[in-house]
């Protein structure tokens, strides 16, 4: 993308230094870089990227925030969705590679 707003880094934990920071472009897509531990990168692989890679599900986001393994974004619709490492909200205990809705959403 040509810009990001929002960008959001995660400094990351000792044993894992590489964070996976996120942002979003002015028309909302979701871009996140770096380590991919767990999928948090959204975009559907298990890959590390070091140039910003498109979050799946072609939402449009007005807020990215970044966690330890997982990512989290708010839709313009006021939908929230995660990706990563387990605990996503969706009440399923396993990782995803691309955003789940939160439960108890429209």
């Amino acid at each position: 993308p040509a810009s990001l707003n929002s960008v959001t880094v995660q400094a990351g934990r000792d044993e894992y230094p590489i964070p996976h920071p996120c942002g979003f472009s002015p028309a909302g897509q979701a871009y996140c870089w770096g380590a991919n531990f767990y999928g948090a990168l959204g975009n559907g692989t298990f890959a590390s990227d070091s140039l910003p890679v498109a979050v799946s599900g072609g939402f449009t986001f007005t807020n990215v925030s970044v966690g330890e393994f997982r990512s989290c974004g708010v839709t313009a619709g006021g939908v929230a969705y995660c990706w990563g490492q387990e605990q996503l909200g969706d009440g399923v205990a396993a990782e995803s590679a691309v955003p789940v809705k939160v439960f108890g959403q429209p």
